[in-house]
Order: C-alpha cells, then sequence, then structure tokens
C-alpha cells in the first residue's frame, strides 16, 4: 500500500467496464488515480493536454489505431508510459505494440500485476525524464562552450582593432581646439567604439568568463546609482519604478557586471512594452530557499540551500509564450527585428558567474518577471566612490611595446610619446627578447600581448624573467583580465590592461605598475583569476 493516496491523473483508451477495474485495483493499491476517458482514437491527442501521469490503452481496437496511439503519445510526452491491457488472445497486438512505443502490458485475468507495473513504469518514467533534463543541460553546456570559444576568439580580433580606433580617436580628440567641429564627431567615434567593446563584453559574459572583482554590495543601493540612466535609456512612453528594500544583506560580486545585469532587464522590459505606454518595475528583497523549492523552481541551477537576495525586474509588456521561454537564454535567440540576442543571454552568464539564478515567469498578455536569486553575504558594504580620478600619468622610462599587430603597436607608441615615455616595438616574441636582451638595464616596462604567433605572451614572459626577474611586465590581452591571467597563470607580472584602451587608460596603468610595489605573480595579484580552478 502507498501512503496517502498517490495522485494518478491518467488518460485511458478502454471500455467503461474495464477504466472502473482499473480505477478499483488502482484505489486498492494506495493511489488516487483520475482517469480522462477517451471513447475514441482521434480524441487521445487533446486528453493528453491534462498532464497525464500513465496512459491505459485496451488492445481492442484496430492495429493503426494503436499505432496513432502510440505515435501521439510519443510527440507529446516520450516519457510518459503506455500500458496495454489486453486478452490473452490479444497477447500477439501488445507485443506488437511495444515495439512501437508502449511500455508493458497486463492481462485481463492477471490484473493483480498491474499496481506493481504501475510502480515500475512511474519510477522508470521520472528516471527518463531526469535522464531528458541532465541531457538538456549538458547540450545547454556544451554550447556554452562554444560560444566561449568563439568569444575569445572575437574578443582577441576585435579588440585589437578596435584598440586602435579608440586609441588615435581619443588622442585626436585631446589634439583639435574645443571650437573645432571635429571633436563631435570624434567623440561619435569613441561612442560607437566602446559600444562595440560592449558587445564583446556581453559575450564573455555570456559564456561566463566575464571578469569578476567581487566585493560586497548592495543590491539596492547599485540600482539606485543607475536609476537615472536607466530612466534615460528607455523610451519615454515607459515609465521605470522602484520598490527596493533597505538594509538587506550584501552580496559579494562585480558593481560593473551587476548593473549590467540590471541594464540588459530593464531593457527587455522597456523593449517588451514595445510603443504602447507601461511601466518596468524593479524591486529588491530578501528569500530564505530549501531543497523543496530548488526541487519545484530551480532544477539545473548550481545553487544550495540558504539565504538569498532577490532582484526582479517585472514589465507590463506583451509576455512571452512557453516556447520561448524555453529558449529565451540561448545567444543569438532574439524575437525582435533589430535585436542580437545578446543581452539575456549576457543576463544569464552573469547570475551564473555570481553563483546565483535566473528564472522568467510570463504568459501572452500578461507582463514578464525575470526573478534574479544572488547568494546573501555576512560581509558589509565598502563605500563605492567614483573611479574617476585625476592621476599623473607622464614619466621618462623606456617602455617595450610586444604586440603582433601593427595597429596596436603604433596605438600604444603615440599614447606613450604623448605622456613623455620613450617606447620600442617589437612585433613578437623572439624580437621583443632579442631587444630586452641588449637594453635591458634602460627598459623600465614590457607592455605584453597575452596571444601572439610563434612564441606566445606566457611563454615571452617567462624568458624575459630568466633574463631579469625584477622585469616589470603589463600583460595586455583582448580577453576580459580573469580569463587572461587564467592563461598566463604563474606569470610575474606588475598589472593587465584590457583592449581596447584610451591613451590616457594606458599610459595611467604604465605610470601605475612603475610607481608601485615590486611585481608579484598573477595568481597572489588578482586571485579572483584562479578562483574557478579551486
Amino acid at each position: 500500500m502507498r501512503n496517502g493516496g498517490e495522485d494518478l491523473p491518467a488518460v485511458t483508451l478502454v471500455s467503461e467496464g474495464l477504466a472502473a477495474r482499473l480505477e478499483q485495483i488502482l484505489i486498492g493499491a494506495g493511489y488516487s488515480p483520475r482517469f480522462e476517458n477517451a471513447h475514441f482514437a482521434s480524441q487521445v491527442t487533446e486528453m493528453l493536454r491534462t498532464n497525464p501521469r500513465i496512459f491505459f490503452a485496451s488492445g481492442g481496437g484496430n492495429a493503426e489505431d494503436i499505432s496513432a496511439v502510440l505515435r501521439a503519445v510519443r510527440e507529446h510526452d516520450r516519457a510518459l508510459p503506455v500500458i496495454m491491457v489486453v486478452d490473452a488472445e490479444q497477447e500477439g497486438a501488445a507485443i506488437e505494440a511495444m515495439r512501437s512505443g508502449a511500455r508493458d502490458y497486463v492481462l485481463n485475468d492477471h490484473l493483480n500485476r498491474l499496481p506493481v507495473v504501475v510502480e515500475r513504469e512511474l519510477r522508470e518514467s521520472d528516471w527518463r525524464r531526469e535522464h531528458a533534463r541532465f541531457e538538456a543541460r549538458l547540450q545547454q553546456t556544451q554550447r556554452l562552450e562554444s560560444i566561449g570559444l568563439l568569444a575569445g576568439g572575437v574578443a582577441h580580433d576585435f579588440n585589437n582593432l578596435l584598440t586602435g580606433i579608440l586609441g588615435n580617436s581619443s588622442m585626436a580628440l585631446d589634439a583639435v581646439p574645443r571650437s573645432s567641429p571635429a571633436r563631435k564627431m570624434l567623440s561619435d567615434i569613441i561612442d560607437a567604439t566602446h559600444r562595440a567593446a560592449n558587445l564583446t563584453r556581453q559575450l564573455l559574459a555570456y559564456a561566463g568568463k566575464g571578469s569578476i572583482v567581487s566585493e560586497p554590495l548592495d543590491v539596492s543601493d547599485l540600482v539606485d546609482e543607475i536609476s537615472v540612466l536607466l530612466q534615460c535609456s528607455i523610451p519615454p512612453n515607459v515609465q521605470l519604478r522602484n520598490d527596493l528594500k533597505r538594509r538587506l544583506p550584501c552580496v559579494m560580486g562585480d558593481a560593473t557586471q551587476l548593473q549590467q545585469l540590471v541594464m540588459n532587464l530593464v531593457m527587455n522590459g522597456a523593449e517588451a512594452i514595445g510603443d504602447a505606454n507601461g511601466t518596468v518595475l524593479i524591486t529588491t528583497g530578501l528569500q530564505d530557499v530549501d531543497e523543496l523549492y530548488i526541487q519545484q523552481n530551480l532544477q539545473g541551477d548550481p545553487i544550495i540551500p540558504g539565504r538569498y537576495v532577490i532582484l526582479e525586474v517585472h514589465d507590463s509588456g506583451s509576455g512571452i509564450d512557453a516556447a520561448t521561454r524555453s529558449r529565451i537564454f540561448e545567444p543569438f535567440f532574439t524575437t525582435k527585428m533589430t535585436g542580437r540576442g545578446l543581452g539575456l543571454a549576457a543576463a544569464h552568464g552573469i547570475v551564473q558567474a555570481h553563483k546565483g539564478a535566473i528564472r522568467v515567469y510570463s504568459a501572452p498578455g500578461q507582463g514578464s518577471t525575470f526573478k534574479v536569486l544572488l547568494p546573501a553575504s555576512d560581509e558589509e558594504a565598502i563605500p563605492r566612490h567614483s573611479s574617476a580620478k585625476s592621476r599623473e600619468a607622464a614619466g621618462r622610462e623606456r617602455v617595450l611595446i610586444v604586440d603582433d599587430e601593427e595597429i596596436v603597436r603604433q596605438t600604444a607608441k603615440a599614447a606613450l610619446l604623448r605622456y613623455g615615455y620613450r617606447p620600442e616595438l617589437a612585433p613578437g616574441g623572439e624580437e621583443a627578447l632579442d631587444i630586452y636582451a641588449r637594453t635591458s638595464g634602460d627598459i623600465a616596462l614590457v607592455l605584453l600581448d597575452l596571444t601572439m604567433p610563434g612564441l606566445s605572451g606566457e611563454e615571452t614572459a617567462k624568458r624575459l624573467l630568466a633574463l631579469n626577474p625584477d622585469c616589470n611586465i603589463l600583460l595586455s590581452s583582448g580577453y576580459n583580465e580573469a580569463e587572461a591571467l587564467r592563461l598566463a597563470a604563474h606569470v610575474k607580472i606588475c598589472g593587465f590592461i584590457q583592449k581596447p584602451y584610451t591613451a590616457a587608460t594606458l599610459a595611467e596603468k604604465v605610470h601605475e605598475c612603475l610607481h608601485a610595489a615590486p611585481p608579484a605573480s598573477s595568481t597572489a595579484i588578482f586571485p579572483e583569476a584562479r578562483e574557478g580552478e579551486r
């Protein structure tokens, strides 16, 4: 006997008398059966929409009807067990039905076997569904890895080009008079370059390779900081409202990425509203998550029971159907004519990188709610200040620039010359080692690209350090910081700069490295670069 009368919704294609017998036997075995009785095979497809756990069919129909029923069941739910109930003379037809997808059969003369068969098939059905979910998660992981490889290649090659554009345009903007009409055009070029670089960051964020600078953060404060920017970024017909809880526990995370997450969700909500008047509401809160909640709502997410800070973005838009919801976080999937399909994919990657979960609740015509859960931390938030600092970046030191891209070398050279440095150029690792060996006493710092043909940046760094253990190496890459330092693990460097960069950013970073403490290993300076391997 089963405890509590286990609910058993079922569809039957049997006679009313046989259905009554089956029901009586299942009640005696401790089930609470709820039968939907189909009188004709053509009714089965409609009744399958009630989401039964099991299907009973008799062997009285013709073979074509049984074949059509089994086909309809497979199309609806491959894990749904079909059990044939037949007379002894129909046993051959039942075996043939099993070849077409039925799971088992029971003879009318031996219906006492029914509870055992039902229990086994329900158990195996649960296993098949879990196996299917596991395969779906595995395929998603494989897609994630493929996009990660694509993103890395795009980041390196694309950001090399953007370095030349951004570096030269920023220097040109500094050179032209304030009254020149060219300033507006140069500013537009710089803005467009930053937007192009952001596309790369979106890909990296989806792939879970975004640079994470972890610190205790108040999510409500983060939303407050960008509220004005958010309102300016959405159409005037969309009203932005905040309902933010105060004195929430902090989350450990990257402020820039979490604000990008909020921005992407708000922009998605505004686009869902379209030209109509509507509202996007941002709320924050706290929730205790237990095993039952995870099993019912968050299967497949790498989260554990505990306290979670909740961020929800609600919109009054058109809503999302079930088919779209199942693919909504896939990269390049979009239902918008002008969309790129990266915003929600990047949001998903950011949440995963922060060991959280994201869910969407929606139906056509009912708007949407994106719910983000981020692990709560006991650490206190550190007061946040503007990162814009006036720093003296000029110098007279000699800097060796090592990069296989001509446009990057020339841009970095022009930038450092502007700030008084004395740049030397090398197109690859072998040339850099030759120059350094001849002039090591006069070279204060090496600006070294990570990914180069021939001698890689990592190997070049190791050989430079063999020549001079105190060599200052500033690593540069189109990869984000965490990924670059993972690839160059155990290399002693003084800092990292991500492409693309402006002339001022490069000069400031060089100045910072030259006037900082003695260099340490990459894993000591940037412990987050190795966190994923611990």
